[in-house]
Order: structure tokens, then sequence, then C-alpha cells
């Protein structure tokens, strides 16, 4: 009786997850995707060969890679209207990928399946990186496939996902650390040989002068430059903001914990996922900017802890941690004069926190890398 109850809440929490897909598909069906919009625009001005890093009048300054432009450059044949739309159909399509490769490789039951897609499918990131029309949610497709791809030793199409998602999007080139530590040196070399490719082909469609501004001018801004305490940036950088500590004291302070992970890191004898996992999470941690639509680049990590950990003080513990990085404060600006603002703003930070705590304990538990699937 209790096992048919599961099934019959397991289907109920399907139902209910689809449903609020369909729900969030038709509010933005004819809505405007303001990030989209930026990429869409950038390669209306390729196609006039302008520089949109210079030329672009946009809901946001562009900055993406080279390679990301050309990747969008096809939607800019099409309408705004019918590319927004395709754009959509593509991201939905990519999430369900991303849920289908990590039931292959990390497979739980279908009541916890049916649990993680309906918090997943009403989460706030998920809902904002739809809405804003960012790139996070195929992004989250290939470093799950490229993940996947290296537990099965796979090195040239791991290496191409790899490759693939550093010229999209340059942060996931912290996850060469994973090839580098394992020694997987043919895997590093097809991977900088894919690279080569990626970064060759703006090049050879639009010239070096894009790609010279881009390294030049928007990417030196990233990499040094930080969007302060604004509510939507919950990395460390955001939290310590909010605490009005000094950009010298964060810089120290991160150099310090990335210092700390990267000697764990080379210690660790773990299995991909866990590495995986770890990446993420100091990735986004240590960033200067988080905005909130990058959480979803943890569904992983909750997926690989849910299937790893069965004690219920510890899923208990990964549900908070899940609840605070999902969540979204409507009116932050009630709590800008209130002593407070450091830590109630900064909750998606102390979800990761705790995330990474429950990541760590389960790799001292697992000390004989036990659980490697």
């Amino acid at each position: 009786m209790a096992i048919m109850a599961k099934k019959i809440i397991a289907i109920v929490f399907i139902i209910l997850s689809f449903t609020s897909l369909i729900r969030t598909t038709i509010i933005l069906w004819e809505n405007f995707l303001p990030d989209f919009s930026t990429r869409y625009n950038s390669g209306i001005l390729l196609l006039k060969h302008k520089d949109p890093y210079i030329n672009l009048n946009s809901f946001t300054p562009e900055n993406y890679p080279p390679f990301a432009l050309l990747f969008h450059l096809p939607f800019s044949f099409l309408s705004l209207q019918q590319a927004e739309k395709i754009w959509l159909i593509i991201s939905l399509f990519s999430f369900f990928l991303t849920l289908i490769i990590l039931c292959r490789f990390l497979p739980l039951s279908f009541f916890k399946f049916s649990l993680f897609f309906l918090l997943s499918s009403i989460s706030f990131p998920l809902k904002f990186t739809l809405g804003m029309g960012q790139i996070n949610l195929i992004l989250l497709f290939i470093v799950v496939a490229f993940i996947a791809l290296l537990q099965k030793r796979n090195n040239i199409y791991a290496a191409c996902m790899l490759s693939l998602a550093i010229s999209l999007k340059l942060f996931p080139i912290t996850y060469i650390i994973i090839p580098f530590v394992k020694k997987q040196w043919k895997l590093l070399f097809i991977t900088c040989y894919f690279l080569g490719i990626f970064f060759l082909l703006p090049i050879f469609f639009f010239g070096q002068d894009i790609t010279v501004y881009y390294f030049t001018k928007i990417f030196t801004s990233l990499a040094f430059g930080s969007s302060g305490g604004d509510y939507y940036n919950q990395s460390i950088t955001g939290f310590l903001s909010r605490l009005s500590i000094s950009s010298n004291i964060i810089f120290i302070i991160k150099t310090l914990l990335f210092g700390i992970f990267l000697i764990h890191f080379t210690k660790s004898k773990r299995n991909h996922f866990y590495m995986f996992s770890l990446t993420t999470l100091i990735t986004l941690l240590l960033n200067n900017f988080t905005w909130q639509h990058h959480l979803i680049l943890l569904l992983p990590v909750y997926w690989y802890l849910f299937k790893s950990y069965k004690n219920n003080v510890s899923l208990f513990l990964l549900f908070i941690s899940y609840i605070l990085v999902v969540i979204n404060i409507a009116n932050p600006g009630i709590f800008i004069n209130s002593w407070y603002r450091g830590i109630i703003l900064s909750h998606g930070f102390f979800g990761m926190v705790l995330l990474l705590c429950l990541l760590l304990s389960l790799a001292k538990k697992n000390s004989k890398d036990s659980y490697v699937f």
C-alpha cells in the first residue's frame, strides 16, 4: 500500500512539474527576453560588419565571447519574435536532456526523480534564466554531457563538450582542473585543439579586431571587475560587499579560499562527479559575480548529493540549502537600510556554503571513494 501511495504522489509531482513548465512557457511565449535580445542585436550588427562590443545599444552591453556571438548568429536571420520562441524551446529541451543524462549516469528512484523534477521546475533560477533568455540551460546540458562522457572515458567527445562550454561562456575553464588533477593529458591536449578551432572560427568570419577587442577590453573588465553588493550577486564577493568589506580584503579572502580548494582538490582521489560538483560550487562561490540565474548550474550538484545521501538529517539539510538557493526576494529594497541586509540578501550564498559543507562531508564519509556510479 505504501509503495502504491508513493507512486501516486510521484505521478502528482510529475504532473505539477509539467504544469509549472507549461505555465512558464505560456507566460514567456510572447514576452521580450532581454539577454537574448542582446545576442540577437549583436548578430544584426555583425551582419552589417560592425563590432557589437562597441556599437551595441541594447538592454545590456555585449560581454559574451566571440564564439558565442557566432553561435547566436543564425537567430539574427529571423525576426526577434520568432528567434525568441525557438530559443525558449531549445532552452527547455536542453533542460530535459540534462535530466535524461543525469538519470542515465546517476539513476534515482521514481519518487526521488519526481520530487527533484518538481523542485527544479518551480525554482526561481530556472524561471529567471528562461525569462531573461540566458544561455545557462544550454550550458548546463553541455557541462553535464562533458562530465558524463569523461566518466565513460570518451576523451574526444568530452574534450569537445568542455571546449564548447568554455568558448560559449569562459567560466567553465575551471573544469580543466579535473583532467589536470587526474593527469589525463590526452584529454587536455584534445581540449586545447578544439579550443583553438573555436577561437579561430570568429576570426575567420568576423576578422581579428573583434576578438582582440574582446580579450583586451571586455574580458579584463569581467575578470577583475565586480558588481559589488547588488542583491542578484550571490557570490562571496556580493556577500562581503553587502557587509561593506573593502575590495582588497575580499581579494585576499578569495585567494586564500581558492588556495585551500586547490590543495584539497590535488589531494582528492574522488570520482569525476564529485570533482565536477566541487569545481562548480567553488567557481560560483568565488566568482566576482554570480547572478541568481547562474545558480541553475547547481542542479547536477544537488542531484549528486540527493543520490548519495540516505539519512534524513543530511537530506533535510540538503533541502534547506536548495530552498536558500532557489528562492527570490521580490523587493530586496525593503532590507537595504537594515543591519541584517548582508545576511538576508545573501540567502543564495549561504545555501551554497551549506551545500559545500554537505559535499565535503560526503567525501569524508566515503574516503575510499565507494560512491563511484
